[in-house]
């Protein structure tokens, strides 16, 4: 009973909770074409999903590694239109699997019995291309999907009740909602994810010991190839294709710095954690030899306020090299650096404090914010989520958290731009340049998820020489749509000059826009 309302419960989050741009509903069977945005909320819900009724695994070591050579391989294939996030599953069988969207989980096993980085690179490498070769929608638009709701829904029910039997029934499976794909999806999945992995200095004959791995580990009775093959035909020739693809590419560099030390250390860590059921391995922290950082850290807090901010660091500085252990130093070093906008040295400040505190949310909703600014909204989502799970329950930094890695995973502002006016079905006659007297529109529409911030979000209009003539909260059209307005002067400027508009939210920038003040409006005819 238990596995059957783990099914219906996640058939139903899919089918009924899924958000579309204008704020409306969409049902994964009512479709027959996908888009990006269908494919990002068909993964957001499963997650939602996944975390409340699988085993994820919250352990730094391990979801740091993971991470980190997941986001060492999407980084070479940009632009992305997802932010892919990686997740391992604390289960002992070898198997990984992909949804829409970029979410990307490993059981605990497949990191645990690795022979080495490479094969948890081939693994990662071809999860990441169904991702990124949109398998997913591909299936859909095939009419595939209410059966294949039922199969992934089936396979969470068996890890969250530990009853075998529907995970038999659903072993139908391998990647994509474990989706069964066919022999040309899974072969075009083996070679994209070969090219992938060599870009992120990965060797291909890692993917191809995986498989030979995994061909001589036990199975369930009855099931004579192992779970994350079983849907394949010809297993053999897939592996002998491999083979072949490893002697046609080579990685380009080497692996990431740290990366195989990450991987060993990762892999001691799930043994522990898969012996002990835990998903979380707390290694006690060595205590801050206050002494020598409390001295430094008034010191910095009094030149600070002083003005005198390149003083506060260079104090900050001498104090860590002689009190290694205190994360409070490159805290609060990072925290000055980001106010003086240095943001790529203040990530690597607010870094050093994490690797020394892995698990104070402040300072990880610190870094998370400062990768998102410096635009790694992959890392910023990362170390934003790892904030959250730290943060008191119902608090409202925890919100804060969860609000910033639902902006960054969904657009804010789907499209904007400048009109000479803006209708209750959308906005008009597109423009980038205006007389004077016009009235310059900036429109925008709004996604589906953000529709109860709208109310929050500001607009500032510029002038060529900085000085801000205007900045207001926007004014709602009919749903999605929003705008603001500004009057140029009616006297014409003495040469064309470029104006500018910025939407923020929160401080954020959301969307800027340049347009010219001219004598001369734009040709009539141009359209959007």
């Amino acid at each position: 009973m238990a596995a059957r309302l783990l099914v219906l419960s996640f058939a139903a989050a899919l089918g009924s909770a899924c958000v579309q741009d204008d704020g409306g509903r969409w049902s994964p069977t009512s479709f027959v074409e996908v888009s990006e945005s269908e494919e990002r909320e068909a993964g957001f819900e499963f997650d939602r999903w996944a975390r409340e009724h699988l085993p994820i695994i919250e352990d730094p070591v391990v979801m740091g590694f993971i991470n980190d050579l997941g986001q060492s391989i999407v980084e070479t294939i940009e632009p992305q239109p997802f932010v892919y996030r990686f997740r391992v599953i604390n289960d002992p069988v070898l198997n990984a699997f992909a949804v829409p969207g970029g979410y990307i989980y490993f059981h605990s096993a497949t990191i645990a019995r690795a022979g080495s980085l490479h094969e948890v690179a081939g693994v990662m490498g071809h999860e990441i291309a169904h991702v990124k070769r949109q398998h997913y929608k591909r299936m859909v638009e095939r009419n595939a999907i209410p059966q294949l709701l039922t199969q992934i829904a089936a396979v969470g029910a068996a890890m969250a009740t530990k009853n075998a039997a529907p995970l038999i029934v659903a072993q139908g499976v391998n990647v994509a909602f474990q989706l069964q794909y066919s022999r040309g999806l899974e072969t075009e999945a083996d070679r994209f994810g070969a090219v992938f992995m060599t870009r992120g200095g990965y060797r291909v004959e890692g993917m191809g010991r995986f498989f030979s791995r995994i061909l001589t580990e036990p199975r369930p009775i009855g099931i004579e190839i192992p779970p994350y093959l079983y849907t394949h035909p010809d297993v053999k020739d897939r592996i002998e294709g491999v083979h072949d693809l490893a002697d046609e590419l080579s990685p380009v560099s080497e692996p990431p710095p740290g990366m195989d030390r990450a991987f060993r250390q990762a892999r001691t860590r799930v043994s522990l954690l898969q012996a002990s059921g835990r998903t979380l391995w707390l290694t006690p922290q060595l205590p801050a030899d206050k002494a020598r950082s409390d001295p430094a850290l008034a010191r910095a807090g009094e030149l600070a306020e002083r003005g005198d901010r390149e003083a506060a660091l260079a104090v900050l500085a001498g104090a860590e090299r002689s009190a290694r252990g205190d994360p409070r130093l490159p805290f609060r070093r990072g925290e000055l650096l980001e106010q003086e906008g240095r943001m790529e040295e203040a990530v690597a400040a607010y870094r050093r404090a994490v690797d020394l505190d892995p698990t104070t949310g402040l300072v990880l909703l610190k870094l998370g914010n400062a990768y998102a600014s410096t635009g790694d909204r992959l890392r910023g989502s990362y170390y934003l989520e790892q904030a959250s799970l730290h943060l008191g329950e119902g608090s409202a930094l925890r919100e804060r958290a969860e609000q910033q890695i639902e902006q960054l995973e969904f657009p804010v502002i789907v499209e904007a731009g400048l009109a000479d006016d803006v209708f209750d079905g959308g906005p008009g006659r597109e423009q980038t340049r205006f007389a004077p007297g016009d009235e310059v529109v900036w429109w925008a529409r709004i996604g589906g998820r953000h529709m109860r911030r709208r109310d929050d979000i500001v607009v500032r209009w510029t002038r060529s020489d900085g000085v801000v003539l205007q900045e207001s909260e926007v004014r709602e059209r009919r749903r999605p749509w929003v705008e603001s307005r500004l009057a140029l002067p009616a006297e014409p400027p003495a040469s064309e000059q470029t104006w500018s508009v910025e939407a923020l939210l929160e401080g954020q920038l959301l969307d800027h826009r340049n347009f010219r003040f001219s004598r001369a409006p734009d040709p009539v005819g141009a359209t959007r």
